[in-house]
């Protein structure tokens, strides 16, 4: 019986199962498993994973099918979109990394369908995310306040500026959690007294109601030290994010690579060095050019005041558009991952005529140099429906060589161009603006799209070099 069993089972494993879909041919019929002895394979991983990634034309047409369909139920309750668009990877796009799997690499696919899907959720926690970034740190938070943020997204007690540092917080932690509740103490004070009060009035004690109805700068003050006072608040707020169905470039997914060299290091209490042998690890991933549709849906919320409803319109598209351009969705972010933007946006070449597109040389600089601003953010476009590339919202500040003028140094914000080869990529600021910068970590490998600081220098009022300071 156990051997009739046991042969009917490994027919299951080795029948050919290319007409499922991605989800369930990454999953339940993942051919990654020695037949023999029913475990994972320990080599041609990259191999098992390829054999996920094509999309039949049924899951094709699927997709678009989803995708058709909440297009036709936006449209329906057009006057309960705040926001709705289509955008495109610049880059890899990858979520769900985190769930289980042979390969210890997971990815998200929508049961029970088995096609490709970013859940709502996590686009919410990306947004949400930017909206306190704008609120608390940028110079013009555009309208951005920490009330608002809780009206839109909800009230969240265990926001990050209502941390407190442990006995076994590492230092670097610290340092983060006082940087954001410095920034909330600061940011409070442009709040809206009338939004301040509309929450005080959704405490359920009338005894905490008649408390806080005249000290609304001192209930801000307080949240963060009284646990207790936090939790009586229960705020959802009137956003709610639909499922994303990305409409994959080339039909089908593709199987990136992570390669630390360092194992010994990290898992064992030797030093780091290159004698470390290499461990492959493959993951899927969706392609660069890939268009997702993003809606965002509004409700009335009780109590909300007229400000906030004001305010939706504008607000929603300038937080969408800082997400996309700024934070990326998905997993693995900090490293290029998930950056989104208009369909004319799409990565191109930037070799220069005649020179191959992956020579990293220095390529010739230009004689002018314009200095960007030190914070720029997309612009209100007017129509929260159709977001477009973001227009140059200043002309930029020429300088020209003057033999007369010091050397000079100043940190900019700028992102990587070209990924990092040899200590060196092509860097491009935030008005646009290019050149190459150098002393860049050789590790870990750093893609195309990652944000960082970069130190220029000026000599005669024209940039000599850049140099790498740090990843944002």
């Amino acid at each position: 019986m156990t051997t009739m069993a046991y042969n009917e089972l490994r027919q299951v494993v080795e029948a050919d199962r290319s007409y499922a879909s991605p989800g369930l041919r990454f999953g339940l019929y993942f051919d990654g498993w020695n037949p023999a002895v029913f475990t994972p394979v320990k080599t041609d991983k990259k191999e098992a994973l390829k054999k996920a990634c094509a999309l039949q034309a049924a899951h094709k047409d699927l997709i678009h099918s989803l995708i058709e369909r909440q297009r036709g139920i936006a449209e329906s309750i057009q006057s309960r979109i705040a926001w709705r668009g289509t955008m495109f990877s610049l880059g890899p796009f990858v979520t769900g990394l985190g769930l289980e799997h042979p390969l210890e690499n997971g990815f998200s696919f929508l049961s029970p369908y088995g096609v490709p899907y970013l859940p709502g959720s996590a686009v919410k926690g990306v947004v949400r995310r930017a909206a306190e970034e704008l609120a608390l740190f940028e110079p013009d938070p555009d309208g951005w306040s920490v009330t608002r943020v809780w009206w839109l997204f909800g009230f969240d007690e265990n926001s990050a500026f209502f941390k407190k540092k442990e006995k076994d917080t590492p230092d670097v932690i610290a340092q983060e959690l006082a940087r954001w509740r410095s920034a909330y103490d600061a940011a409070i004070s442009a709040c809206d007294p009338v939004e301040i009060e509309a929450i005080i009035r959704l405490l359920p004690d009338s005894k905490d109601r008649d408390e806080w109805r005249s000290r609304g700068l001192e209930f801000l003050r307080e949240l963060p030290e009284n646990r207790e006072l936090r939790r009586k608040l229960h705020l959802v707020g009137s956003l709610r994010f639909w499922d994303v169905y990305p409409e994959i470039a080339g039909g089908k997914l593709s199987v990136d690579i992570m390669n630390p060299h360092f194992n010994h290091y990290y898992q064992g209490d030797r030093p780091p060095g290159d004698w470390g042998s290499p461990n492959p690890i493959f993951f899927l991933t969706i392609p660069a050019g890939s268009s997702f549709q993003f809606v965002v849906e509004r409700s009335e919320t009780a109590g909300m005041p007229s400000s906030i409803h004001d305010f939706i319109g504008a607000g929603i598209e300038q937080v969408m558009l800082f997400s996309f351009k700024w934070m990326g969705f998905g997993a693995k972010t900090s490293l290029g991952y998930g950056l989104m933007g208009s369909e004319s946006e799409l990565p191109k070449s930037t070799a220069q005529p005649g020179k191959p597109a992956n020579d990293t040389t220095p390529q010739v600089q230009k004689k002018e140099f314009s200095v960007p601003p030190q914070t720029h953010k997309p612009a209100h476009k007017g129509s929260y429906h159709q977001p477009t590339a973001e227009p140059q919202t200043s002309k930029p500040i020429v300088i020209q060589a003057d033999s007369s003028l010091p050397d000079e140094t100043q940190r900019l914000k700028a992102v990587l161009v070209t990924a990092v080869a040899n200590g060196k990529a092509r860097i491009k600021f935030e008005n646009g603006d290019e050149m190459d910068a150098s002393k860049f970590p050789p590790y870990p490998l750093t893609p195309a799209g990652r944000r960082c600081t970069v130190e220029v220098t000026t000599r005669g009022g024209k940039p000599i070099k850049a140099i790498f300071k740090g990843f944002i």
